[in-house]
């Protein structure tokens, strides 16, 4: 039991941490500033203005998806796919995908430590 309830907080930590720069992109998408670094971004990738209103209406229906136990392995889907869409756009722009390559296996690692049904679904084999 004491496992169990020491992976779930490790999953958790693991999943905040996933989940911080979808939380910061969320409200300065939401809040419009002067000193926007992520619209500054967009401009630098050339896109649209209304981009970063339509990613940040993307990014809080995935949150809140990711977060509820229940529906926490579609929330990984939509974001691996989205972070997908994040790739290709950096790639084109010329920047480093790093990042965007970790993000998702951080919100999985997260999501697979505390939520024991993703663990029954993907096991990690253990070999003797």
């Amino acid at each position: 039991m004491e496992n169990s309830k020491k992976l779930l907080w490790a999953g958790r930590i693991i999943s905040a941490l996933g989940s911080l720069p979808f939380i910061y992109g969320s409200i300065f998408g939401l809040l419009p500033s002067v000193d926007n670094t992520i619209a500054l971004e967009m401009q630098h990738m050339q896109m649209p203005d209304y981009t970063l209103l339509l990613l940040t209406c993307l990014e809080v229906p995935f949150l809140v998806l990711y977060w509820i136990p229940k529906t926490t392995l579609l929330g990984c889907v939509l974001f691996t796919g989205y972070m997908g869409g994040a790739i290709v756009a950096h790639m084109r722009a010329g920047d480093p995908v790093t990042l965007q390559i970790l993000i998702p296996l951080v919100l999985w690692l997260g999501a697979y430590l505390r939520e024991p049904r993703i663990r029954i679904v993907m096991p990690v084999l253990k070999y003797n």
